[in-house]
């Protein structure tokens, strides 16, 4: 376990200004941070010519004199409250013989519990420098009784030296240590270390990010022996100003007001955000940065995306004033002059790049002559697509060629009018003219399908006469909805010859397919096959398919009934049978079951086994008893036929 010091920095209103400053230019912090400030940024600032960039740079050199100096500028924003830190403990050969022994021992022991101000107390006695002499102490005599004295040195209230992303640490320089030890991590076990080793008593560890938590200790070296390990110091860098004001809320300000800067081109506004992200990620960590650079990127993105849409209405404006002016047959050298004009108006706004602008004026200019060329290229093409699509309707088809000649009318010269006009004409006569076509050959194919229920040719006539009303001319319509109407009636007639030839087969196979010989899973199998086939004739009509499917079933009903009736009577005859032995009538039990099985339906079967079981073991029974009677008989006709008063002959007669 480690005795934990931990230390609180705070800002003073000095780096407010050099974090604002560095917002503003970050090459001029650069040349505070690593050269001659003030020269570094005048010569840096010089290289830019725009006035409102200058500016910006003669404010960061103004304030880079008023810091006076590099040094001054990082003392003057930290302090430290804490106090005092142990790193090494006071030597424990309190003696200074040169090893630690009863003596050092008893001069802790004899002023054990008293306190900085007793007339007891002495400062050699207190090892760690707590203002008391108590376990603490006598511990540190028990670890290292027996031993020379290691090297050991002492922390005063000398705090660490913050600067943005740097840690300067001092220490009380030991006369016995050759060298120190300083160890760095976010890990207060130290697990994971950046080691550094000076010689004198003290050190700058560079790379520390604000909000990230850090942990220090030190050891000495010296006389070939290893000092102890220090408390670990613990340091939080901070994350508000002077005002106690959130870092993050401060850079959310500057965020907002830097990027929102109108005077700014966007070149400068990338410029500007680019700034941002390199500040945040050279001295935000802990995982907050991350959220501050989505903060960045998110805004200039919100504000550039503004910035288009302002563009591109203002472009849009501009072009539709061209376009206007081209319409109402304005001159190029007017056009020029209008252009010159709408730049003019435009050239002030940070949204416009000035080579935007050229290249827009320019392309404007250029292309006034054009507009004219664009417009009748684009009608010709109108022309060519619009009435080309005969899956339009015939109302749909004129109103196409009606608003074509229109925009012909209004956007072209008389000169080019006419031949556009006479094209529009030749191409919606081509199109009407397909459509025709297509209509003559539904009607003439399609209620030809033979594949089609008489239902479905009705529906097919209906759909063709849609289509004539749909995509032909009203002069057009008469002939061909009285054409449909001829060749349905004429179709119905040729299926009506050929459906009694149907209806016949189908009777035959009812006769044929359905009869009580068949297992009753075969008989159905034909059943549903005839009703399917009934089904799927497209000649038949719904009373045909009714009555036919009606025949079927009652076909069905009779031939199976017929086979339960039959069945029926084998179980009451054959179980009956006295000339059949015990053992032929357990093979006709047999049979009758499977007959039961193979012909009769699930919920028929069960009654009947149970029948036949029944009738079979009444028959056993019965003849038990005619068994036994004729057993008796024979029995007495033993006594009586076998007897010693008959002659040889006789007896064996009898026998």
């Amino acid at each position: 376990m480690y005795k934990t010091t931990r230390y609180k920095i705070h800002f003073k209103s000095i780096a407010v200004l050099v974090i604002i400053t560095f917002l503003q230019a970050q090459f001029a912090w650069t040349a505070l941070a690593t050269g001659d400030p003030l020269g570094d940024a005048r010569a840096a600032a010089a290289e830019f010519t725009p006035p409102q960039v200058q500016a910006i740079y003669d404010s960061v050199i103004d304030h880079i004199e008023r810091l006076e100096g590099i040094e001054a500028a990082r003392k003057a924003y930290r302090y430290i409250e804490t106090a005092p830190a142990t790193v090494f403990m006071r030597p424990v050969d309190i003696n200074g013989d040169g090893v630690v022994n009863i003596i050092d021992l008893v001069m802790v022991a004899t002023r054990f519990g008293s306190q900085s101000g007793d007339a007891n107390f002495s400062g050699d006695a207190d090892l760690n420098f707590d203002g008391v002499i108590d376990i603490a102490d006598l511990v540190a005599i028990g670890q290292n009784f027996g031993n020379a004295s290691p090297p050991t040195t002492t922390v005063t209230n000398i705090p660490p030296h913050i600067t943005l992303g740097n840690l300067q640490l001092e220490w009380q320089d030991s006369d016995v240590a050759d060298f120190y030890t300083v160890q760095l991590s976010q890990d207060p076990g130290f697990s994971t270390v950046t080691e550094y080793n000076v010689i004198s008593a003290g050190i700058t560890l560079p790379g520390l990010k604000t909000g990230e938590q850090y942990y220090v200790r030190i050891r000495g070296e010296g006389n070939g022996m290893v000092g102890q390990w220090s408390s670990a110091i613990e340091i939080d860098l901070p994350l508000v100003d002077e005002n106690n004001r959130n870092i993050f809320d401060v850079l959310d300000e500057r965020i907002a007001n830097s990027l929102n800067d109108s005077s700014l081109k966007n070149s400068e506004l990338a410029t500007e955000r680019d700034g941002l992200n390199q500040l945040v990620q050279l001295y935000i960590g802990g995982g907050q940065e991350v959220s501050l650079l989505n903060t960045i990127d998110a805004k200039h993105e919100d504000v550039l995306s503004e910035r288009n849409e302002i563009r591109a209405q203002t472009i849009e404006a501009m072009q539709e004033r061209i376009a206007s002016e081209i319409g109402a047959g304005t001159s190029h050298s007017a056009l020029v002059s209008s252009g010159l004009e709408i730049v003019g108006d435009i050239r002030g706004e940070a949204y416009f790049e000035t080579d935007d602008l050229i290249d827009l004026f320019t392309d404007l200019t250029d292309t006034a002559g054009e507009v004219y060329t664009s417009i009748r290229v684009a009608v010709d093409e109108a022309i060519e697509n619009s009435l080309n699509d005969n899956a339009v309707t015939y109302v749909d088809l004129v109103a196409a060629r009606d608003a074509l000649i229109l925009e012909v009318q209004s956007s072209l010269s008389p000169d080019d009018q006419s031949s556009r006009i006479d094209n529009i004409d030749t191409q919606f006569t081509e199109t009407h003219a397909e459509q025709v076509r297509m209509i003559d050959e539904i009607i003439a194919n399609n209620l030809d399908d033979a594949s089609l229920s008489n239902a479905d040719l009705e529906a097919e006539s209906d759909a063709l006469r849609a289509a004539v009303n749909d995509f032909l001319a009203p002069e057009e319509r008469s002939s061909r909805n009285t054409t449909i109407t001829e060749r349905h009636v004429a179709v119905l007639t040729e299926r009506s010859g050929e459906r009694d030839e149907i209806i016949s087969l189908f009777n035959q196979r009812i006769q044929d397919d359905l009869n009580r010989d068949l297992i009753y899973v075969t008989l159905v199998a034909r059943r549903d096959a005839l009703i399917d086939d009934i089904r799927n004739t497209v000649y038949l009509e719904v009373g045909d398919i009714a009555e036919l499917v009606g025949a079927v079933n009652a076909r069905f009903n009779s031939e199976h009934n017929a086979k339960v009736t039959e069945t029926d009577n084998l179980i009451e005859n054959n179980l009956n049978d006295a000339t059949k032995t015990n053992l032929e009538l357990e093979d006709e039990r047999d049979f009758l079951r499977a007959r039961v099985n193979d012909y009769l339906k699930t919920s028929e079967r069960l009654s009947r086994n149970n029948t036949i079981d029944t009738k079979y073991n009444e028959v056993l029974v019965e003849r038990g008893a005619s068994r036994d009677a004729a057993v008796l008989l024979f029995n007495q006709r033993i006594q009586d036929e076998l007897d010693r008063g008959f002659t040889y002959d006789t007896l064996v007669a009898n026998r």
